[in-house]
């Protein structure tokens, strides 16, 4: 079962596969240097990790136009890992998909891509346990766990040798949090209804927006769940409100069912009306508008055009502005 693969330059990659007396044949392949290697079942050809890009390659073969009929791969047993994925409570996750990521020199870019799908995809299953058995020898890999309903985690680098005498990995998914959100009226307190909500998630120095549509409902509130435990920015938009509105800072917290309570404050903005005055046979239709914000309110704000020509830009703050159509 172990697959091979011809590379040449970057570009043509041909697979086959072994029997059950190790034969393989490879079809179609042009006359000229090659590289050919096994990788699978636990196996790989010795030397592989020792290939350089354009130097040393212990796998170059010259194929004959008439090819080869005799060549003979020595393969090794590749390393082995073992390990299990957790959530933030400690409970095993099923059907988490685990990519195994090599550090360090890397493979040649022209067997790369293809090796990486043949090291990766593993799945967990109901113990939260995974194995990947193809993997490079002598290298450094740290694995990453993604599963469609939880957030993404990433193991510890480990270093591993041939064989299966490799110490097990654990990848702790982080903890999920919930939060309400609360939108009011600055100015009356008042709830807001239909505020649309965005979240960024910000860990070890990085930021990344967390995926979702979340809208208030007519308590002015929204329940957001299945957060990672990282600090969080939360804001928020209404129409005929400030669009550049309150951004709120939550620290990292506890993961757990128990909401953190969030408010976010709006400004009213201000409207700007009025009648857009056309050249004889232009439709308002075929105009588009904006408000140029200027000062402290830099930027572009739409503008709404009414088919009787008739015009509202809302939700700004108060300032000079130049429209433009």
């Amino acid at each position: 079962g172990a697959q091979l693969e011809r590379t040449r330059g970057r570009m043509l990659q041909i697979a086959s596969q072994t029997d059950a007396e190790g034969r393989f044949v490879l079809e179609g392949l042009p006359a000229g240097r090659a590289m050919v290697f096994a990788l699978g079942a636990g196996w790989l050809s010795d030397g592989l990790w020792q290939v350089e890009e354009t130097g040393f390659n212990p796998l170059a073969v010259t194929v004959p136009a008439t090819g080869l009929d005799d060549l003979e791969l020595a393969a090794v047993p590749a390393a082995k890992v073992e390990g299990t994925v957790v959530d933030g409570a400690g409970q095993p996750v099923e059907g988490a998909l685990i990519t195994p990521l090599r550090r360090g020199r890397s493979l040649v870019p022209g067997m790369r891509a293809w090796t990486a799908g043949t090291e990766g995809l593993a799945s967990t299953n109901a113990q939260g346990r995974f194995e990947l058995d193809t993997l490079v020898p002598d290298h450094r890999y740290a694995f990453k766990a993604e599963h469609a309903d939880k957030p993404t985690g990433e193991s510890e680098e480990v270093s591993i040798k041939a064989g299966p005498d490799n110490p097990p990995v654990e990848i702790r998914l982080p903890g999920e949090r919930t939060i309400e959100v609360m939108v009011t009226d600055r100015a009356s307190g008042e709830p807001i209804a239909g505020a649309r909500i965005g979240v960024t998630a910000k860990r070890d120095g990085n930021a990344h927006t967390v995926k979702g549509a979340w809208v208030t409902g007519d308590d002015g509130r929204a329940r957001i769940e299945g957060l990672p435990a990282a600090s969080l920015e939360v804001r928020a938009e209404a129409a005929r409100y400030v669009k550049t509105g309150d951004r709120v800072s939550v620290p990292q917290g506890p993961a757990g069912d128990t909401p953190t309570v969030v408010s976010v404050a709006l400004d009213r903005g201000v409207e700007i009306r009025g009648r857009l005055v056309l050249p004889e046979g232009l439709s308002p239709g075929a105009v588009s508008m904006d408000a140029d914000g200027r000062g402290d309110n830099m930027g572009y704000f739409d503008v709404t055009v009414s088919p009787d020509g008739t015009f509202v830009a809302e939700g700004l703050a108060p300032g000079p502005y130049r429209l433009k159509a």
